[in-house]
């Protein structure tokens, strides 16, 4: 059950909360939770039965596929307001979850449970829009995925992320791993790494451990093909 505080909380990153009506309010503080979870921690694994959907209030959740190799893909992000499709249809269709999600930072969810999201699948026609929503961006996020690993170069990949990751920070010092953009982009980290040295060499970056300096934003964000990209 959550409190007034939470439902306040709730209402800021739902939008659809400010029009829903009293009963859904009411069912939502009586069988939902808040929960809290720490950086890394692993919220649902490959095969797991899908008991909540989680909604996000706050933090970064990622939804990523691991090879029997080892290497991983990210399928997407999940961010305040948003949810986790995949977590959607395994309710819906009584699925073991595909993939694996874990917190990217500490990040605080809404829990609602599966038998509250099919009755208000049935009975809101404000949640089922917010379900069609998430189900159509998730969906976009996981084409562009695709698309990449089929289409565009390592460089190319590589320099994306590092151009998206300072839009979204703000900041010219990315505190990242090589492992981690290479466990992003599902490829190696030996891939990632020349591919750092050539930006390196350009000038474009400049490399310490455990982060990347972005010193040219123009040159990265105008990135085609770049020596050894892969």
């Amino acid at each position: 059950m959550i409190d007034e505080d939470v439902l306040r909380e709730i209402s800021v990153a739902l939008p659809f909360m400010q029009a829903a009506p009293q009963e859904f309010i009411t069912d939502l503080k009586n069988h939902s939770l808040k929960l809290a979870f720490q950086k890394g921690q692993q919220i649902l694994h490959e095969d797991d039965l899908c008991q909540y959907l989680p909604i996000v209030l706050s933090g970064d959740l990622r939804v990523y596929r691991t090879h029997s190799s080892g290497r991983e893909v990210t399928l997407y992000h999940i961010s305040r307001g948003e949810s986790c499709f995949l977590t959607m249809n395994c309710i819906f269709l009584n699925q073991l979850f595909p993939a694996t999600a874990r917190a990217e930072e500490y990040s605080e969810a809404l829990m609602v449970p599966a038998t509250a999201m099919q009755r208000w699948r049935d009975k809101f026609p404000f949640w089922q829009k917010y379900i069609f929503e998430v189900a159509a961006s998730r969906l976009i996020s996981v084409i562009s995925v695709l698309s990449d690993i089929a289409f565009a170069r390592m460089d190319e990949r590589v320099a994306q992320f590092l151009a998206q990751r300072w839009r979204e920070t703000g900041q010219s010092e990315l505190q990242v791993t090589h492992q981690e953009i290479a466990n992003e982009l599902g490829t190696a980290r030996e891939v990632v790494t020349r591919v750092l040295r050539s930006l390196e060499e350009q000038g474009i970056v400049t490399l310490t451990r455990g982060s990347i300096k972005l010193v040219n934003m123009a040159a990265l964000s105008g990135q085609k093909t770049l020596p050894g990209g892969d």
